[in-house]
Order: C-alpha cells, then structure tokens, then sequence
C-alpha cells in the first residue's frame, strides 16, 4: 500500500510517475482523502466493480497521457 507507493515514488524512474489506484475493503472519507494524501489518484473498495475500475484506469490513463 502506502509504503510500496512511497518507494515506488522514490525511485525517481518513470514508474515514478505511474498512476497508483489504491483498492481497499473498508474506505471511509477520511481514509480515502489520507490515501490521495500519500499519492494514490483514486481509492476502490472492495468488491471491485468492473465498470467503475474500467473507468478509473481509462480516466488515469488519459491524464497520464495529457501531462
């Protein structure tokens, strides 16, 4: 999680500069705003619903792609 992104971020490479989506079974707010916090562009819960994470990963592909 939080740890892996931050070595992750570290590195200064160009995963660096990846897209991170965090996938949690329990996200509240708060949790989720501390997660942006940390790096992470968005926050899933647990059970993954396929539509939403099509949707993430082609919205954080897009603004990877736009700068």
């Amino acid at each position: 999680g939080v740890a892996a992104l931050r070595r992750i971020r570290s590195d200064g490479g160009a995963s660096s500069r990846a897209a991170a989506i965090a996938i949690t079974a329990y996200a509240v707010d708060d949790e989720k705003e501390a997660l942006r916090a940390e790096g992470f562009q968005d926050v899933l819960r647990k059970p993954i619903d396929r539509t939403i994470l099509r949707h993430v990963i082609a919205h954080n592909t897009a603004a990877a792609r736009s700068g």
